[in-house]
């Protein structure tokens, strides 16, 4: 009940696989917003299990130390290879947009929107570096139990 929260053994539980296999089993649980590693290990009386020795070993910092380093690993791949292409599309922008007067007003006008989203794209990347950098990155609810980073935390010129 202290591990689980209720009275019927949970499948995942080491000591259920234990319980049903006869041999040395491992598992990871949450409960308490702590993760956990267990394991269990059964003890034979008269070629029954008499008694299994569980453990639970709290890995919460392991986990999340993974967690983190996997978010800063990607945060910078994506930033590495989206600032080529964003600086591509920004020079030829500023080159039509200063190279002539020629362009159609609208075409102007569409030109100076895709730069201005270019822009946002930028400050964007720069704040998943920042994240990358520091180490740490938070996450929020989305939908239903989903969740994601957020890319604006503590950033009040993020773009909106």
């Amino acid at each position: 009940r202290i591990v689980h929260g209720h009275d019927i053994p949970a499948e995942n539980c080491s000591c259920t696989k234990a319980m049903a296999s006869t041999i040395y089993e491992e598992a990871e649980i949450t409960r308490f917003n702590t993760i956990f590693a267990t394991s269990a290990t059964p003890i034979f009386e008269d070629g029954r299990i008499g008694a299994i020795v569980h453990t639970l070993r709290d890995i919460t910092i392991i986990r999340e130390g993974a967690r983190q380093k996997a978010i800063n690993e990607t945060l910078g791949a994506v930033c590495h290879d989206m600032t080529q292409p964003m600086q591509i599309i920004s020079a030829n922008i500023s080159l039509l947009l200063n190279g002539t007067d020629a362009l159609p007003a609208e075409v102007q006008n569409r030109l100076s929107i895709i730069d201005k989203s270019i822009t946002d794209m930028g400050a964007l990347t720069h704040q998943m570096q920042q994240i990358g950098r520091s180490g740490t990155a938070a996450s929020i609810e989305y939908t239903g139990n989903d969740r994601i980073l957020d890319l604006h935390e503590g950033n009040s010129t993020a773009p909106s």
